[in-house]
């Protein structure tokens, strides 16, 4: 199931799209498009769509102008088993604008993520459109590749597929995975995955990111796939799995996901074009609370990470842990040198938190009443001078007020926080002390 949501010219949400799958009564999967009220929750309306072949699964929505985008892959039988399928509808009523198949024969493609390349500027004139897949040839005797590519408007508005480029490490590898796509502000197309190098002193997985001119697909950096391996001095192949990818105003590349070698946490690399080809700057690890500083539990959980861009286009990365009884998150947002900002944890075992002096009085910061509408108060004790900073963050990590930024003395202290002007959803206030983060905490408004 995904989710996306249609934005006023004030960033104010008004309707909710989910896009999905259901199961008919012969037990075959459709797509299903969704569309509720923001304000109320209401339905607004759902269409189907099935080839009754197989199963039609969608994986993913994207909102432009007058259409709602969802990708997906359809089953066409034993021979051209899954093809990507994009499916355009109307999303003043849901009705089916168009659908465009890619047919592979022999050729497994599941969709892992795609973008809007470049927006229309006319709302009835469709947008060009990135995708990356995970094409799986091993039936065949092959491997996995890394399958991108580029679709865009006829002359007609109808999509045509302008080039799709593969990529693998080697022909029989079983490892190689597009995980997400992205784009910067010239339209160009990056695409991020991990890559079998256990032949290369037992690397085990590598992140793997390709840059393609979207004019026609060709390399966009010299070396063509740029790896990376975070610190592995093992003598056996720890994995480095990329799950996500974003690209700032000023092309810096942010590329995040799992490291084993962390231990059994997850890592982002950063990369600056100013020269054109990717110049490495900066890596960073982070081992989340809820793994608990345990290789062991953190072993034996599945592990993904998602990165977002906050307004000044530095890195927030949310973290994702779960197994058959537990699921927990975490976040961290890192400043443009990859220092920390501030942490979150749905678990109260942080372990990346900075360290507190043993004879200090552990901090108090809390918010009452929570959940609120629209005001509340944010309250903290200190037991010295201090310098102290205050800020709250949406869901995204953009900063929507700063409270506090001055010195104080000990004691107990509170400040009023009114999110009249703010849609309702999750907040966090996050805490600086003399210039250490010590406490971030979420609160929720309801309006």
């Amino acid at each position: 199931m995904c989710i996306e949501l249609k934005l006023n010219d004030d960033g104010q949400a008004t309707e909710v799209f989910i896009a999905g799958y259901v199961t008919t009564p012969n037990n075959y999967k459709d797509f299903i498009i969704k569309k509720y009220s923001a304000s109320n929750g209401d339905s607004l309306g759902q269409k189907t769509y099935g080839l009754k072949f197989g199963d039609d699964i969608a994986t993913d929505i994207l909102l432009d102008g007058n259409y709602a985008y969802v990708l997906g892959y359809s089953y066409f039988g034993p021979h051209r088993m899954n093809d990507i399928t994009l499916l355009t509808f109307w999303q003043s009523d849901l009705s089916l604008n168009e659908v465009l198949f890619d047919n592979r024969p022999g050729s497994d493609d599941k969709p892992t993520g795609f973008v809007i390349a470049e927006r229309s500027s006319v709302p009835v004139q469709k947008s060009k459109i990135s995708l990356t897949s995970v094409s799986d040839n091993t039936s065949a005797g092959g491997g996995t590749k890394f399958l991108t590519m580029f679709i865009e408007p006829s002359f007609v508005n109808h999509f045509i597929i302008r080039w799709q480029k593969e990529y693998t490490n080697c022909k029989s590898c079983r490892n190689d995975y597009a995980t997400s796509v992205s784009q910067d502000f010239t339209g160009d197309i990056y695409v991020a995955g991990y890559v079998d190098r256990s032949f290369i002193r037992n690397h085990g997985c590598d992140f793997a990111t390709i840059k393609y001119k979207a004019a026609e697909g060709a390399y966009g950096w010299t070396e063509g796939v740029k790896f990376y391996n975070y610190s592995d001095t093992s003598t056996r192949g720890v994995n480095d799995k990329a799950s996500s990818i974003k690209i700032n105003d000023n092309k810096t590349v942010y590329v995040a996901g799992v490291s084993e070698a962390s231990p059994s946490g997850f890592s982002y690399v950063q990369y600056s074009q100013t020269a054109g080809d990717p110049l490495f700057e900066l890596d960073r690890v982070y081992t989340p609370g809820f793994i608990l500083n345990d290789r062991t539990l953190g072993d034996g959980m599945n592990k993904w990470s998602t990165l977002h861009l906050a307004n000044d286009g530095t890195p927030l990365i949310v973290m994702m842990g779960w197994n058959e009884t537990n699921a927990y998150w975490s976040a961290i947002r890192y400043d443009a040198n990859g220092n920390v900002l501030y942490t979150i944890n749905d678990d109260p075992g942080d372990f990346n938190q900075p360290a507190v002096n043993k004879n200090e009085q552990a901090l108090t910061l809390n918010n009452y009443p929570n959940p609120f509408n629209p005001s509340t108060a944010i309250s903290y004790t200190l037991i010295e001078n201090s310098f102290v900073n205050l800020k709250v963050y949406n869901s995204l990590g953009r900063e929507v007020a700063s409270l506090v930024n001055e010195k104080q003395n000990p004691g107990n202290h509170t400040v009023n926080f009114n999110a009249g002007n703010l849609s309702s959803g999750v907040y966090y206030y996050t805490m600086t002390v003399n210039g250490i983060v010590r406490e971030t905490k979420t609160m929720m408004l309801l309006k």
